[in-house]
């Protein structure tokens, strides 16, 4: 069996490195067979997870490249995104990461969210970069586990914020909707209350002025509060019973809402 994972542990090795490759199918099959290896068959030992999660926040993984803007090291950023999702995944499935670990793993999610500046969605013949969907599928991994409390959840959501906040234009690709997603997942597993949430989400300002850099800040926070609000509708009785109503996102939105405010 040890014999068997070594040599599995060699292919993924392999596959990590493709995860930085141009080639859209080259890339997706490498995280393809990581999927299928790390969460379908269990193929590799816990010891050897806890290395490829310390390798993954590395220069050469989640770091590789920082700052560049449209070029291919975004690939390699986005895609070791997903594989620390996965990490966190099956850490949330059948515990083996160290509290240790789970916190340089979100330490280093919130860092990449504050210095990732290439936020492309979709790369003609390349394929997907999608750096805010992805690393947002990381931090709601970070959310739903047991190491996750109120001020791991305060720290997820600077990352999130950060993401509102810095790309250069609109989101497409909705990434706004993976955004939402951990704060959902907050709120369903009862880690933060719904009013914590409410709290932070008012503490966002609206740009004032009347550039197309403030167009974009207020239309993704207006668009992010607005999935919150769907994401959250069909349980709405619960939070009327906690005495501060689901309008309460609409109330926030409407600062980031021109045609509210004209009405």
């Amino acid at each position: 069996m040890e014999e068997e994972q070594q040599d599995v542990w060699t292919l993924v090795q392999q596959k990590v490195i493709l995860l930085g490759s141009p080639d859209s199918e080259i890339r997706e099959e490498a995280y393809s067979a990581l999927f299928n290896w790390l969460l379908e068959k269990n193929a590799i030992g816990k010891s050897q997870m806890e290395e490829l999660l310390q390798q993954s926040v590395s220069d050469s993984g989640l770091f590789y490249g920082i700052g560049e803007k449209e070029t291919d090291s975004v690939f390699k950023r986005t895609f070791t995104s997903l594989l620390i999702a996965l990490l966190l995944t099956y850490d949330n499935r059948e515990p083996y990461l160290t509290r240790e670990s789970y916190d340089l793993a979100l330490n280093a999610l919130v860092r990449y969210c504050h210095l990732e500046d290439d936020f492309r969605g979709y790369v003609e013949v390349k394929g997907w970069a999608h750096a805010a969907a992805h690393v947002a599928d990381a931090l709601d991994e970070c959310a739903m586990s047991r190491y996750a409390g109120a001020k791991e959840c305060a720290e997820i959501w600077t990352g999130v914020q950060t993401l509102l906040e810095r790309p250069a234009e609109v989101y497409q690709r909705e990434e706004d909707e993976r955004l939402a997603t951990a704060i959902v997942s907050m709120l369903q597993s009862q880690k933060v209350s719904f009013a914590t949430i409410c709290e932070w989400l008012g503490q966002m300002e609206p740009a004032r002025t009347k550039s197309v850099e403030s167009y974009t800040l207020n239309t993704n926070r207006k668009h992010f509060l607005r999935c919150l609000y769907t994401r959250l509708y069909d349980q709405r009785e619960k939070f009327e019973e906690t005495g501060m109503g689901l309008n309460r996102l609409l109330e926030l939105e409407k600062p980031f809402n021109p045609f509210r405010l004209q009405a």
